[in-house]
Order: C-alpha cells, then structure tokens, then sequence
C-alpha cells in the first residue's frame, strides 16, 4: 500500500489524501476542518 497526501490550505483548512491499494486501485479521503 502506497499512501499520498496532498495538503493544501484554503478559507475551510482542508487536506487530501488518495491511498494506492493493489493493482491501481485507489481510494481518496477528502476532509474539511472547520
């Protein structure tokens, strides 16, 4: 398993994170803070 997070700012503080499984498949973890 490969894990990348992104990580931008903006008004909200929010971060994104896509999760590489096996065989291509992907996930991605979308997160707001408020």
């Amino acid at each position: 398993m490969k894990v990348r997070v992104r990580r931008y700012k903006d008004q909200m503080g929010s971060f994104l994170m896509d999760v590489d499984l096996l065989e291509g498949k992907s996930i991605t973890l979308l997160r707001f803070m408020d």
